[in-house]
């Protein structure tokens, strides 16, 4: 039989494998090495006195005070575990998976100013993180399982879920994987990754198409809903909310048993063009007990050329802590939080 003829009979879904040429691209089968920041700069240095392994966040980062002036802030250091992800090491027996987009990795924010290292820093917890910048539920789903053959499941799942609208999609990149493209409201459509234009998807039989932003919801939704059910299935507790407020209200509604009660701080987005939350409008009490706080207290230092508007600072992830801890933190409970290269050899290698 000819190849043509073979492939008239053969189901879609064969179709795309063989023109992919490479069943990894649907997805990647080893989670461990789906770290893209760590490419960049691409090594990883070694602190000898400590034995931390760190790396600087590239020029991806570049730090502006709260006035927009340029400042002294040191480029971003990341610590590099040994399974290669930002970080401390993971724990084998992990009291916690803690789960999310970039407002859980923390990008250009030392990793210690993030909310689940604020919350480890101050219990008795061991935390465990996947969050990954620009991720949906889906894949923050895949890594869980992903986390969960590596090391013990954990006895609790926190989720800071990220917008529904984003859709982990089988594009083929240069990386050798699927992206997750992002839905843009004023173009009604996702825009292409690599072109500053609506991307159209190119099926095995029939013409383009837009991508519907239902789709993208329901994928997530499903992908939340599976992990409900596992959740419950394993006795594993689930804390679940969001950072952004039509996520938040739809979990609100479909799982009310499972979301946590609002935060009575404006720390949700609204996808406005103003920054999420400003210690200015807070009157928690919460103040920087040190200069390293201070530098990254209102925003993080992740402003560049595609990248406006910076994600929020210390004092916000201090807030989200408090949301899966369950209780108010104090000044005295933050007063020794500090990056983990303050006072090492690595703060004297750091250009200011």
């Amino acid at each position: 039989m000819a190849r043509t003829e073979y492939l008239e009979n053969e189901p879609w879904h064969h179709h795309w494998l063989l023109r992919e040429e490479d069943p990894t691209s649907l997805v990647n089968t080893d989670w461990l090495e789906t770290d893209q920041l760590l490419q960049e700069p691409g090594y990883t240095n070694i602190d000898e006195p400590t034995g931390i392994r760190w790396t600087y966040g590239g020029s991806r980062y570049q730090h502006f005070d709260n006035v927009g002036e340029y400042n002294s802030i040191p480029l971003i250091v990341h610590r590099v575990n040994t399974d290669n992800w930002i970080g401390s090491d993971f724990h084998d027996q992990p009291d916690v998976l803690a789960l999310g987009c970039s407002y859980t990795e923390g990008p250009g924010l030392p990793y210690n100013f993030t909310w689940h290292s604020i919350a480890e820093s101050i219990t008795d917890l061991r935390i465990n993180t996947i969050g990954r910048s620009g991720q949906n539920a889906a894949q923050q789903l895949f890594g869980m399982f992903g986390h969960n053959k590596h090391f013990a499941p954990p006895k609790s799942i926190w989720m800071l879920a990220p917008p529904l609208e984003r859709f982990w999609a089988p594009v083929k990149t240069d990386i050798r994987e699927t992206v997750t493209l992002h839905y843009q409201p004023d173009f009604r459509t996702f825009p292409n990754p690599t072109q500053h234009t609506p991307y159209m998807h190119e099926p095995i039989h029939g013409a383009k198409n837009f991508y519907p932003i239902d789709l993208a919801s329901h994928g997530n939704l499903v992908a939340i809903e599976t992990l409900i059910n596992y959740t419950a299935a394993h006795n594993i507790e689930l804390k679940l909310t969001s950072w952004v407020d039509s996520c938040l209200t739809t979990l609100e509604r479909l799982y009310p048993q499972h979301v946590m009660a609002r935060h009575d701080l404006p720390w949700i987005h609204r996808h406005t063009s103003e920054h999420p939350e400003s210690s200015k409008e807070c009157d928690c009490g919460l103040e920087p007990q040190n200069q390293y706080q201070y530098d990254f207290w209102n925003q993080a230092a992740d402003v560049h050329p595609t990248h406006q508007r910076p994600h929020p600072g210390f004092h916000y992830h201090c807030h989200v802590a408090e949301l899966f801890l369950d209780r108010k933190l104090s000044n005295t409970d933050i007063e020794s939080i500090v990056p983990f290269w303050a006072g090492t050899d690595i703060e004297q290698q750091i250009i200011r």
